[in-house]
């Protein structure tokens, strides 16, 4: 999978749960990173043949890269709220078009923001609204109509030069949306816009014009030629690339302040998208791999003792985004709440992967290489699928592995039960739901969620 600089290796018995220093010496400043809709089968850091990944190929000889990471759901709202509260998305029960956190619900920013640091948050669609829950614990979370270069980033890099003076600790959250599609533009607008010269990096086909609306691209009403097709692809790669260098300005900012060595910082992505690997654009890969599939690099801090023996590591284990903030959390010696469902990322040991969506009507759970997806509602299915044998999930099981179809939906129907008691526990009567506005509605449009 990686980079011949990469030294491939198990995690082995120094890197297991609970081993990150319960006490540690400072708060170290933390940045997590989301590129929404990254697929990490699209990024050179994971072995795509484009380079489209240069600045996070060369990060990872500093970190820990995980091949077999995995998203708890394939719709930004339910990801991230995972993401941040180490809950599935069964147990927070946050959903769209209206769910709001409950405030019994542990978070990451407020858990962050109670142990002494200053948290800072932006963001780039209206899924990620404080409307939803997502602003407690922030001193400022900000959403970014678009986050460029020469533009929406200055605030970010003015940010990190004011706190290179300053004692405390800080917490940034960065969600980037400029991987993700846009939907809203007529014919000839690209479906993935990145910026010049970004857009066009990888153009295979630089003669054939787009003549399309974006969105009967991703409705499929349109038939697309191979070149067109094609195209599409590249754009998305060259949207990865513009997201590259968003995290290379950020991080080499932190170096020129002196901010990089005992910073943790974590970079990932929410879900993946389709590309017409189906036959279709839409769905963001809904439940597949190319769904739920998700790129995740760890950076630690110096002063961490696993620091020097977790550099340029291909960590080959299982991990899943709920285990994202108990690991931020632990390397600060902070407590980790027990309601938090995740554990460790450095942690080797098998884990069970849970998605699941009740707005969707999908439920997901992997063990090992099988992987258990369910469709329930009119359509309702469920097929049994060998990772190992069959990455890309062309050929279901049925009848020929009846007993660990039977064991697995035993399995997640268990999940799914405690999660709901889970829920109840952390439910608070009087929560009003999310509403959002017109502007709101419209960008959430324009990005193929609401009708």
């Amino acid at each position: 999978m990686a980079p011949s600089h990469f030294r491939a290796l198990f995690l082995t018995s120094f890197l297991v749960a609970g081993c990150a220093p319960e006490e540690a010496p400072s708060l170290h400043n933390v940045v997590l990173v989301s590129i929404d809709t990254l697929r990490p089968d699209h990024m050179s850091l994971y072995g795509y043949p484009r380079e489209t990944t240069p600045f996070l190929d060369s990060l990872a000889a500093e970190s820990v890269v995980f091949e077999n990471a995995y998203a708890q759901a394939n719709m930004t709202l339910i990801s991230h709220m995972s993401m941040l509260t180490s809950l599935y998305p069964a147990a927070h029960g946050v959903e769209p078009p209206s769910s709001v956190l409950s405030g019994k619900a542990p978070y990451l920013p407020e858990l962050l923001k109670a142990a002494g640091y200053d948290t800072f948050g932006y963001y780039g669609l209206d899924w990620m609204s404080p409307k939803f829950g997502f602003g407690r614990g922030f001193d400022t979370y900000e959403r970014q109509t678009e986050i460029e270069i020469e533009q929406g980033i200055e605030s970010v890099l003015e940010l990190l030069d004011a706190r290179a003076t300053q004692d405390r600790s800080f917490f940034l959250f960065l969600h980037l949306r400029d991987v993700h599609c846009r939907l809203g533009g007529g014919p000839g607008t690209p479906m993935y816009d990145a910026p010049a010269p970004f857009r066009d990096a990888f153009l295979p086909h630089p003669e054939v014009p787009v003549t399309h609306r974006p969105k009967d691209v991703w409705e499929g009403t349109v038939k697309l030629s191979q070149a067109e097709a094609a195209n599409v692809v590249a754009r998305y790669d060259g949207g990865i690339l513009y997201a590259d260098e968003i995290v290379r300005r950020v991080v080499e900012r932190m170096r020129s302040l002196d901010l990089f060595d005992e910073a943790l910082i974590v970079v990932t992505s929410d879900h993946g998208e389709s590309l017409g690997q189906r036959g279709y654009f839409q769905s963001h890969g809904d439940y597949f791999e190319e769904g739920l599939r998700i790129p995740l690099l760890l950076k630690l801090p110096d002063a961490v003792p696993e620091r020097e023996r977790t550099r340029g590591v291909v960590a080959t284990h299982t991990v899943q985004s709920i285990d994202i903030a108990p690991t931020i959390l632990r390397a600060n010696g902070i407590h980790v709440p027990a309601t938090m469902q995740g554990t460790d990322l450095l942690d080797p040991r098998a884990r069970d992967v849970v998605a699941h969506s009740e707005a969707h009507k999908r439920s997901v759970l992997i063990r090992d290489s099988r992987k258990l997806f369910v469709r329930r509602g009119p359509k309702a299915s469920e097929e049994l699928f060998d990772l190992a044998s069959d990455p890309l999930e062309l050929h279901p099981l049925g009848a020929r592995d009846s007993e660990t179809l039977g064991e697995l939906r035993a399995t997640l129907d268990r999940f799914l039960s405690r999660d709901g008691l889970v829920r109840e526990q952390l439910s608070e009567a009087g929560t009003e739901p999310a509403e959002l506005d017109d502007g709101e509605r419209e960008r959430l449009k324009a990005l193929g969620y609401l009708d």
